[in-house]
Parts: C-alpha cells; structure tokens; sequence
C-alpha cells in the first residue's frame, strides 16, 4: 500500500478544442482537488466542441483523483467488502490509515487459509498520506 504516490500531481485538467464560429482555439479547465499539487495535467489530444471537451476534462480530472495511491490487500473472507464500496484501514502506519475505494474484489479458496478476498484499492479519502505525527 501506498498512501499517496510520488509520481506528478497535478492541480487542474486542462482541455482545447476549436470554436468554428469565432475560429479560435479555446480551453476548458477542471479544478482537481489537491492543494499543494502546481502542474496542470494538459491533454494533448484537440476536440470539435466545447460538450467533448468539457466532459473530457472533467473525466481526466477523476482519473487523477482516483490513481493518487492505493495498493492491494488481503482479508478474512468479508461479504461487505465489494467493488466501489470503502474500505477502511486501521492501525498500518501513520499516514495510511484511512479509507480507500475498493476497485476489484478477487474471492480465493483454499484449504490452507479458507476463504480470503483480495482487494485492490485506490481514491483515498481525506487526509491520507499525512503523517501528524511530531518529530523527536
């Protein structure tokens, strides 16, 4: 598990696409929610109209949210542990606590360890990957 990962963050998704009726290139932006990130992530591809555009941004802008950290995890076979539901991690580390998106759920049988469910998870909620803890 990781709480929040090293590679880029970005702040905003940003978009062009070209206005036929005053032919000009324009932009749209989403806010992506992460306060100390300062890169915009800027799509490369251009679009015909300001509705693909929109919704293109806005779904870059879910995707970034969605991959900021996770990893995968093993339990005690648990019905309540489904796909997109939230699965809340206690007494890991500081920092990794918290609750996550469940984005698979892999049931395992075995004789050894019964049964067991493999999650992967991602989207961390709140205040993950902070570590409050005071230093010595």
């Amino acid at each position: 598990m990781e709480p929040s990962c090293v590679r880029s963050r970005y702040n905003r998704s940003v978009v062009r696409w070209y206005d036929n009726k005053e032919a000009t290139w324009k932009q749209e932006t989403v806010q992506i929610s992460d306060e100390t990130a300062r890169v915009p992530l800027v799509d490369t591809r251009k679009f015909a109209d300001q509705y693909r555009t929109r919704d293109r941004a806005e779904s870059s802008a879910k995707e970034v949210e969605c991959g900021k950290g996770g990893g995968q995890i093993t339990i005690d076979g648990e019905l309540n542990a489904v796909t997109q539901g939230i699965c809340i991690l206690s007494g890991i580390r500081a920092g990794m606590d918290g609750a996550y998106r469940i984005t698979e759920a892999t049931h395992n049988f075995s004789r050894d360890n019964g049964w067991t469910k493999l999650l992967n998870l991602e989207q961390p909620q709140s205040e993950i990957g902070v570590d409050d803890r005071i230093p010595d």
